[in-house]
């Protein structure tokens, strides 16, 4: 969760034939062991939801939807600096030599670079 009045930034594009949007915030970020559970429904904040707390659904319902139209979400997080989450869908529209979606995780997070301070 990003402090409140921080800024979030909010970007699309296309890279290796597939086109990408996301988020990214300036919050408390996300620890490497946990990136890999935010995608679980009922999980939350490092651990599963409380009464009271929502459903934790957001991101697992996320992750269907990408997968549904070929595609898949990416998350990079480093902790006290923010999160990044970036759903890949194929760019019907390119040609057959798209980069293979087992590769996206390794590509660089295109919302990385952007400037927290901007």
């Amino acid at each position: 969760m990003a402090p409140s009045g921080s800024v979030v930034h909010c970007r699309a594009g296309r890279a290796g034939g597939w086109l990408w949007f996301g988020v990214r915030d300036v919050g408390r970020g996300i620890a490497p062991d946990d990136q890999a559970l935010v995608f679980r429904r009922a999980w939350r904040d490092g651990g599963p939801t409380a009464e009271g707390d929502g459903q934790g659904l957001g991101l697992a319902l996320v992750r269907q939807i990408a997968e549904a139209h070929g595609g898949t979400v990416s998350v990079a997080s480093v902790p006290g600096h923010g999160a990044s989450f970036v759903v890949w869908l194929p760019d019907r529209t390119a040609d057959a030599t798209a980069v293979p979606i087992a590769e996206l995780r390794a590509m660089a997070d295109p919302l990385w670079t952007v400037d927290a301070a901007s």
